[in-house]
């Protein structure tokens, strides 16, 4: 007695393979979107603003623009400058009267 034979799997036609990835996509869309519009509580910290400190009106203080950097010096490539930045701490004015720590 000889085994059947199994009846070979047909390739999946264009349209089939393309209405399998949209669902995917789609199913991927969908899940990116589980959770949204709950009630749960944020993860991030809201700051909230020191109440001794009064805050100006809006755009009543000018706008400091720094001077333009000269570059330290040029590289092989043409059109290119290297600019050496310092970053150190400071504690600066922002708002009349407060000073800040940057």
């Amino acid at each position: 007695m000889t085994a059947p034979v199994p009846a070979p799997v047909p390739a999946p036609s264009r349209r089939g393979f393309l209405r399998l990835a949209a669902g995917g996509a789609g199913a991927v869309a969908l899940g990116g979107l589980a959770g949204c519009g709950t009630d749960r509580p944020s993860t991030g910290v809201l700051l909230a603003s020191d109440p001794e400190v009064e805050l100006p009106r809006p755009f009543t203080l000018p706008l400091t623009v720094p001077a333009v950097a000269k570059p330290t010096h040029g590289t092989d490539v043409p059109g290119t400058d290297v600019y050496e930045v310092t970053q150190r701490r400071a504690s600066v004015e922002i708002l009349p009267g407060t000073r800040t720590e940057i």
